[in-house]
């Protein structure tokens, strides 16, 4: 359904069959994006992941430690921006064309 939304059609064009939206078609629309909406805005998981009595688990996910190079980047940009720029300057990510 991610697929689908992302480019606009109906769940059964997506499978195979004519670009027309159907009464299920809305309805799986309507329903992912109410399950979508159920997501934390800021780690991504659903409240029934972690709850038991709906199927989930209290211990359903583990914090693993990831460093994404882009954002160390971007946060030592950011961090000049601000002691030399000030506010409203954001940092946007360039490819450095000496790079490999």
């Amino acid at each position: 359904m991610a697929a689908c939304a992302r480019l606009g059609i109906s769940h059964s064009h997506f499978l195979g069959g004519p670009p027309v939206f159907t009464r299920s078609d809305r309805d799986k629309a309507v329903w992912f994006e109410i399950y979508e909406r159920e997501r934390c805005p800021s780690c991504g998981t659903r409240p029934d992941e972690w709850d038991p009595a709906k199927g989930g688990h209290d211990h359903a996910y583990v914090a693993k430690l990831h460093k994404c190079y882009g954002c160390a980047e971007q946060a030592r940009a950011e961090k000049r921006i601000t002691k030399e720029m000030g506010a409203g300057v954001t940092p946007k990510l360039e490819r450095n064309p000496n790079a490999r």
